[in-house]
């Protein structure tokens, strides 16, 4: 999926840096990241998009996740689970790593059939714009939110201190 919309994704983030190709699982997702976190190559965000080739077991997933360090994780849901069921383990990610968000596209493109051609998983030329745009908003609202929540944080801590 990330593949299609690969060309939209470096237009709405030129600075990204997108490593999608066809067929991928999740062994080749964890060799990535576990190479580029030892080279110092991984970014910050990092955003996932896998889990339509092959049923991810949550233990790789968690040390994906430990590779990642303390950088933020985006991982998208998927459409079409029902081959291999992963969504409901990418949420509970999400629920329990704070600094793991779950971009909910199946959610989010539900009523979309727009976005995807006839197998409900691969995206048309507006399912690809839609994928990029979600992607950007949804960091981009986390990212805020995230901002905001250290602000007020670091406010209430200097209330205190002057009390």
């Amino acid at each position: 999926v990330m593949l299609g919309a690969v060309y939209n994704l470096y237009e709405t983030f030129p600075n990204g840096d997108f490593d999608a190709k066809q067929n991928r699982s999740y062994y080749a997702l964890y060799s990535i990241v576990e190479e580029r976190s030892a080279d110092g190559t991984l970014g910050n965000p990092v955003v996932i998009g896998i889990g339509t080739n092959s049923r991810m077991p949550k233990s790789t997933c968690e040390e994906i996740i430990e590779m990642c360090g303390d950088r933020y994780i985006y991982w998208l849901t998927i459409t079409n689970d029902w081959q291999f069921p992963n969504n409901e383990m990418i949420r509970s990610l999400g629920e329990e790593h704070d600094n793991v968000t779950v971009l909910d596209w199946e959610v989010y493109s539900a009523d979309h059939d727009e976005y995807f051609y006839y197998d409900g998983i691969h995206l048309t030329p507006d399912g690809r714009w839609a994928y990029a745009n979600y992607v950007l908003e949804s960091i981009s609202k986390d990212l805020l939110q995230r901002k905001l929540a250290e602000e007020n944080e670091t406010a209430a801590r200097q209330l205190l201190e002057e009390t």
